[in-house]
């Protein structure tokens, strides 16, 4: 039976240690690098898009 509750108390350690790694926070950081540069580039397009529009009202 000793076996049983150390198992039990090792199981109950790991739902209760929910603190973040380091490497968990890399991947957290990276994620919202990624999700930074697809805004950057969805701007740089919105703005390419209006600046054509601008440039076809003018010779209209």
């Amino acid at each position: 039976m000793p076996r049983r509750n150390n198992i039990l108390e090792d199981e109950e350690f790991n739902l209760v240690n929910n603190d973040l790694t380091a490497e968990d926070l890399a991947i957290i950081a990276a994620g919202l690098q990624v999700l930074g540069d697809l805004f950057a580039f969805y701007s740089l397009l919105k703005e390419r898009e209006d600046t054509e529009k601008k440039g076809k009202k003018k010779k209209s």
